[in-house]
């Protein structure tokens, strides 16, 4: 065994202990570190942020209750790594944290037309084709493209910044980011 791979899984079952981590997550992470490491992963990320990314990548793909919050390193660090795991890896998230069901979920709730609705899921799979969701959380992805087509399409008495709070849990901020985020990379 490689000193990398020897200190990485010590650094996995050190987190693992930490957050109480069931023994299939354990093994996920591992397996998704063992990846890394043999995509030479570790030069773009230190070790400690690709632990925190498969650790993190592990709980995502097994539903389990874990923020990048949590982690010693920086949101923002852990995020970019995960996002590149996802990719360099060719990683799913699980469907419940896709923003597609988030969004068919939110325009029924809310009542919009087809059309905007079509037009929010089109926006939607571009942005997701230029990978710009991962790493972000899905249903405030899901809460800009709604926001994002609403706005244009002069829907918003039924997409209101209100209503989507109400739903996700997420600052205006937040949602209205997501929103900017999507049209800048799509249009």
């Amino acid at each position: 065994m490689s000193k990398p791979l020897a200190r990485a899984l010590e650094d996995l079952e050190s987190h693992a202990d930490d957050f109480g981590l069931p023994n299939d997550v354990r093994e996920e992470a591992a397996v998704i570190v063992r990846r890394a490491l043999k995509a030479d992963l570790d030069e773009m990320f230190s070790l400690s942020v690709l632990v925190d990314a498969a650790v993190y990548a592990a709980c995502q793909r097994n539903e389990e209750e874990l923020t990048v919050a949590q982690f010693d390193e920086p949101g923002s660090t852990i995020a970019r790594a995960y996002q590149c795991l996802l990719s360099e890896l060719s990683l799913e998230p699980p469907e419940s944290q896709r923003p597609s069901m988030y969004l068919a979920l939110f325009a029924s709730d809310l009542g919009v037309s087809a059309e905007v609705a079509q037009d929010a899921q089109e926006l939607l799979a571009a942005f997701v084709d230029a990978e710009g969701y991962i790493g972000k959380d899905a249903d405030v992805v899901a809460a800009g493209a709604l926001y994002a087509i609403g706005r244009r399409q002069g829907e918003q008495s039924a997409i209101t910044m209100t209503t989507l709070q109400a739903r996700t849990d997420a600052s205006e901020q937040a949602i209205q980011n997501r929103a900017r985020e999507m049209v800048q990379t799509v249009d």
